[in-house]
């Protein structure tokens, strides 16, 4: 039976009898078998032997309708920004560097679409999301084991949107022992531990 979901701050990860433990700014714990970190900037703290600095900035998504038919692309667009493709009936998903639109700019979504997509695409109401984007100094994201039975996915403020499934893919893997889906090359460039200073 699955656990339900925990609302609460972790503070310190400790390793525990068959796993890890978090323990939270309240002092509970709760052990797992194998933790993933998917917290964003909040990793640095949480693994601070890795030598991790994030930097921040604020990013905006939001769904579009397509409003003629095959105006989706096959394949996710970076063009600054980076239109991502939706399955039937979802919508496509907008993500715009820096500020992007707010709330009074999405009846003039086309400005941050490419010229040849401007007149395709209404947004969604209600779908906007504004927040922070965390990317690392070499703007890869940091993906695979950082201690036993601990793993993380962070730092997908740069180029999330075009590694983030593939290396959750390749993450789960390495947990279950099953093949990694990446090239050496790539695993070594995303290790969380690139940046921890030998001493």
């Amino acid at each position: 039976m699955a656990e339900p979901p925990v609302d609460a701050e972790v503070l310190e990860l400790q390793p525990g009898e068959t796993g890890c433990v978090a323990v939270t700014g309240s002092g509970k714990r709760f052990a797992a078998d194998a933790l993933v970190l998917c917290c964003g900037s909040a990793a640095a703290e949480l693994v601070p032997e890795l030598g991790l600095q994030f930097s921040l900035r604020p990013g905006s998504a939001v769904k579009l309708q397509p409003l003629v038919e095959n105006a989706s692309p096959q394949v996710a667009l970076l063009y600054g920004n980076v239109l991502n493709p939706g399955g039937q009936n979802q919508g496509d998903v907008l993500c715009t560097s820096d500020a992007g639109p707010g709330e009074d700019g999405l009846h003039r979504i086309g400005k941050w679409l490419p010229e040849s997509m401007a007149e395709s695409y209404r947004a969604e109401p209600g779908s906007l999301w504004r927040g922070t984007r965390s990317a690392l100094p070499d703007r890869l994201p940091a993906a695979g084991a950082v201690a036993d039975r601990v793993h993380m996915l962070v730092g997908l403020g740069a180029r999330g949107y075009a590694l983030a499934f593939l290396l959750a893919e390749a993450v789960v893997a390495r947990m279950t022992g099953e093949l990694v889906p990446l090239p050496v090359s790539l695993q070594k460039a995303v290790d969380p531990g690139r940046f921890r200073v030998s001493g």
